[in-house]
């Protein structure tokens, strides 16, 4: 049924093409011949000549455009490459823990000065082989084993609680008896630390340190001037709190440049238990010993007072600790805990720990994000 229909209106349209170019063609002949010859009058050699020209002139302007965006991007390429090139630099102490200069960081060419640049120290794994392998049966190839050296492990020098002297730095254990782990300032430190939240449950009435209560910190670096070579080489204490460190990096050295946070991150951990505790250092400080002592007015009127580091400016390494052995829950004797452990042993894992430095971040940070100039509190 569709074909019919199809080839009727075929032919239909054949028949109207054919009345229309009948009637019509004289006319599309006088048009086509009036159009030709009006192009033959204006569009001349000359006119073409002028057309082409301005084209060409179009496309001269344009590649210069070109050219010149593309030069744009060059310069800003090389702007980037010289930017990469900057080298970062880090401060470098010497022998008598002074800021000595600004060496480049690792991974780029060290200067040639002979200073000693302070790191920390890292424990390395142990060697993944330490025999070659043996070789399957002949028929298969023979692989070929290779041996990873192991790097020397960094060896903790074991000290006595009598060479204690606020600066613990390096891998280094110290062991202390009851009667010294219960003496005031027996944990006094001069490095600012950060309380850390305690991996594991234990007691510090425990009767072996394996079970003891562990309590840890970590140094939260110090505060040095951002010009690399700075006539006064201060290593300034930072608060204890990232609020108080913020509105001290507000402040200026006294050479005029901005100061700059040095992080450090050692961290410091003690196992206490009945007998008495063993305090570790887990590593070297990234910088000296602080100089002085930055104090910021609460009531943000008076001026900042810069003091020089004193005998007297030490704190307590684990505050959580202290409170624990000075409340009011005296530590019992050694007859009444044998007492509680035959009684109940699992009630020497229900202390509670001490809570971690997540809760007074959180509520600090929101304070610094209301008001950054507001104060925590704290003394000067």
């Amino acid at each position: 049924m569709a074909e019919p229909i199809l080839w009727f209106l075929v032919a239909s349209n054949t028949i109207l093409l054919s009345i229309l170019a009948s009637a019509y063609l004289p006319w599309v002949i006088s048009a086509y011949q009036s159009t030709v010859v009006i192009f033959s009058t204006v569009f001349t050699t000359r006119a073409l000549s002028f057309i082409y020209g301005g084209a060409l002139a179009l496309c001269a302007f344009y590649l210069w455009n070109l050219q010149a965006a593309v030069q744009e991007l060059e310069d800003e390429i090389e702007k980037l490459k010289a930017k990469k090139k900057k080298p970062i630099l880090r401060p470098a102490y010497g022998v008598d823990g002074n800021l000595v200069a600004m060496v480049r960081a690792r991974g780029q060419q060290q200067p040639t000065s002979g200073v000693t640049v302070t790191r920390r120290a890292t424990i390395a794994r142990p060697s993944l082989s330490t025999t070659p392998a043996v070789a399957p049966s002949s028929s298969s190839p023979t692989p070929v084993s290779t041996t990873i050296p192991a790097p020397p492990l960094a060896s903790f020098q074991r000290r006595a609680a009598s060479e204690w002297n606020g600066w613990p730095d390096g891998p280094t254990e110290y062991s202390l008896s009851r009667p010294e782990l219960t003496t005031p300032g027996a944990f006094d430190v001069f490095w600012v630390l950060e309380s850390l939240p305690s991996v594991r449950r234990g007691s510090i009435h425990s009767p072996t340190l394996l079970s003891g209560k562990k309590f840890r910190s970590k140094c939260r670096g110090t505060l040095i001037c951002g010009a690399s070579r700075c006539a006064y080489g201060l290593r300034i204490a930072p608060d204890s709190t990232m609020k108080g460190i913020t509105r001290q990096l507000k402040q200026v050295c006294l050479c005029g440049h901005a100061l700059y946070h040095a992080a450090c991150g050692v961290e410091l951990s003690v196992v206490v238990f009945r007998g008495g505790a063993s305090l570790t250092n887990h590593g070297n400080h990234t910088h000296g010993k602080y100089s002085h002592r930055l104090l910021l007015p609460s009531d943000g009127r008076t001026t900042p007072n810069l003091v020089e580091l004193t005998g007297d400016d030490c704190s307590s390494a684990f505050p959580g600790l202290w409170r624990q052995l000075n409340s009011t829950n005296k530590l019992e004797n050694d007859e009444s805990i044998q007492t509680r452990m035959q009684d109940d042993p699992s009630e020497l894992e229900e202390e509670e720990d001490i809570v971690g430095p997540q809760e007074w971040d959180e509520a600090e940070q929101h304070e610094l994000d209301d008001d950054p100039d507001a104060d925590t509190g704290d003394a000067e």
